[in-house]
């Protein structure tokens, strides 16, 4: 009888998948629910020191402001709802400088294999700051997804985290025709929730 394979235990777990994003240069933490911290990356600990957005103290990620913290739990709330369904959430670290120095933070929740039989949840929190997408970014989402000029537009500027209201504003139609390009994007990306079109939007083009 085959002896059953060891499982790793939950820190070794989290270990194990930062140091494969080390070497990726990627700015990630492993985190449960609450934002306590089982393992980061190189990358993280160096924009920990050097980035306005999170903190850590006593090995839990916190935002830098009241609403840093809110978006954050919010974030990791849905991402571990039982109707992410793999999608995750995200939501924009607000940079000094404003809209132009946001960053992207993503909130995945990782499957309970390989992470050891632990009772917390865990999850991947990866920041990266967008480059601007150039017309070849622009035209692969339009073949991609098969949309017209106007829903990638849209897809664009959502992609960037702009509301719907503002992304109407910026076209200059109206917030109905926005609503109706959203749902057709929907279609097309085959997602559910608009954070997970904003996710795929952004793997897509960055």
């Amino acid at each position: 009888m085959c002896p059953e394979p060891a499982q790793a235990s939950p820190d070794e777990g989290a270990a194990l998948i930062a140091a494969a994003l080390d070497a990726m240069n990627a700015v990630a933490f492993i985190c449960d629910g609450a934002g306590r911290v089982d393992a980061l990356t190189r990358a993280a600990t160096e924009w920990l020191g050097s980035e306005p957005g999170l903190r850590l103290a006593e090995d839990r990620l916190h935002g830098r402001s009241p609403e840093g913290d809110r978006l954050l739990q919010s974030a990791l709330e849905r991402a571990g709802s039982p109707g992410a369904a793999g999608e995750g959430s995200h939501f924009w670290l607000r940079g000094e400088g404003g809209v132009a120095n946001s960053q992207l933070c993503e909130v995945l929740a990782l499957p309970r294999i390989g992470l050891g039989g632990g009772a917390r949840r865990r999850f991947l929190i990866l920041i990266r700051k967008p480059a601007d997408p150039g017309p070849a970014q622009r035209h692969s989402l339009q073949t991609l997804l098969g949309l017209t000029p106007a829903e990638t537009d849209v897809a664009m500027l959502a992609a960037e985290g702009i509301g719907r209201e503002q992304i109407a504003r910026r076209r200059g139609t109206s917030f109905e025709t926005v609503n109706a390009q959203m749902k057709s994007l929907f279609n097309k990306a085959s997602v559910t929730r608009e954070a997970g079109l904003v996710a795929l939007l952004n793997r897509l083009i960055h």
